[in-house]
């Protein structure tokens, strides 16, 4: 016997049960850190689908502006803006072309 009461063989018994034990906590580990990422995924999604809706409202919205179906001075201001900055988004095009 060693000086805990227990017989030199078991002495292999703890280390097993040492690794049992890490064994376990690191898979509890994993697993609450795997649903957390879920989660962080899952709104990271979400946010992506809401910004995508809100830009298919937008250009609804320009649409609906452009074709004198809303009219409103702040969304009118605002497709404005869009049309120009198109604009110049296609001449910076074309201009490179020469």
């Amino acid at each position: 016997m060693n000086d805990n009461g227990q017989s030199g063989n078991s002495s292999g018994g703890g280390f097993s049960e040492l690794l049992e034990r890490v064994r376990a906590r690191t898979g509890s580990t994993l697993s609450s850190t795997a649903r957390a990422s879920r989660r962080r995924l899952d709104h990271h999604q979400a946010q992506k689908d809401l910004e995508k809706l809100y830009w298919k409202l937008g250009k609804e919205v320009v649409a609906l502006v452009a074709a004198g179906e809303i009219d409103h001075p702040g969304l009118k201001h605002r497709a404005e803006g869009i049309e120009k900055r198109r604009t110049q988004l296609v001449a910076t095009l074309d201009s490179g072309d020469e």
